[in-house]
């Protein structure tokens, strides 16, 4: 969490981003708690973050903004849909994914089996998993004893949760960044974005050709997950984008 006092617009980072005050998960999807959902993991504390600081002293209160990276990106526009009306003045968001995250997941997995970091069978064993979530009768109160993945509430919320449709109809202001060589959350999410907000006026988008999903720098048309093991910052540039569309928009 980035606090900026009087005047100056107040930013929640959810994540690793900012390297201050963060938000972390609260919970993990297959921790084994039956009715965990994802505003449990993800949403309840960053709205409570938002009421606190907006009552604060000094706190812009219509100047806050809300940094969210990859599946907490995908959830910014849930948590906007519960924040107090105007106190979000606009949100960053890294690497969101605009599919529903057991699609996103199946692509990264079928690129893990390519590279032989994934055997084939557990690719199989998630599309089965994920293709249980999408019967029409599959209740998460009472899931098939089929389902092996623990979390039926949450992974059904995330697996019926379409953010980009939810964003056609909000009116917050958005930054959109996005990495070209990310495996994980590619550029089909970033142009599925930008497609489904095209009749918006408040949105815009940055594409970075060399950053991975951790938003460090590397080479090859692709990351892998052995990038993420290499030590590194991430680029300054990315900071100069995000603080320069902050003071574009805040009031």
């Amino acid at each position: 969490m980035w606090l900026r006092h009087e005047k100056s617009p107040t930013l929640i980072s959810m994540g690793f981003f900012l390297h201050l005050l963060c938000f972390f998960k609260r919970y993990h999807p297959v921790s084994g708690e039956n009715k965990i959902n994802v505003d449990d993991e993800t949403m309840d504390d960053a709205v409570l973050a938002v009421k606190a600081i907006a009552k604060q002293k000094g706190i812009a209160s219509r100047n806050i903004f809300i940094l969210g990276h990859s599946q907490d990106g995908m959830m910014m526009l849930r948590i906007l849909n519960h924040t107090p009306d105007k106190s979000v003045r606009g949100s960053m968001l890294l690497a969101a994914l605009s599919r529903t995250l057991p699609e996103l997941m199946l692509e990264q997995f079928a690129y893990l089996v390519s590279l032989n970091q994934l055997p084939k069978e557990q690719l199989a064993f998630f599309q089965q998993q994920f293709a249980i979530l999408q019967d029409p009768s599959f209740s998460a109160a009472q899931p098939p004893k089929e389902f092996l993945l623990g979390t039926p509430y949450f992974w059904y919320d995330v697996a019926h949760w379409h953010p980009a449709e939810v964003a056609k109809s909000q009116d917050t202001p958005l930054l959109f960044l996005q990495r070209a060589r990310n495996y994980q959350v590619t550029t089909e999410d970033f142009e599925g974005w930008k497609q489904s907000l095209s009749q918006r006026s408040n949105t815009s988008f940055k594409l970075y050709p060399k950053l991975n999903h951790f938003f460090t720098e590397g080479t090859g048309e692709k990351s892998t997950p052995d990038e993420y093991a290499v030590s590194a910052n991430i680029p300054s540039y990315v900071i100069d984008d995000i603080v320069k569309w902050v003071r574009e928009t805040q009031k």
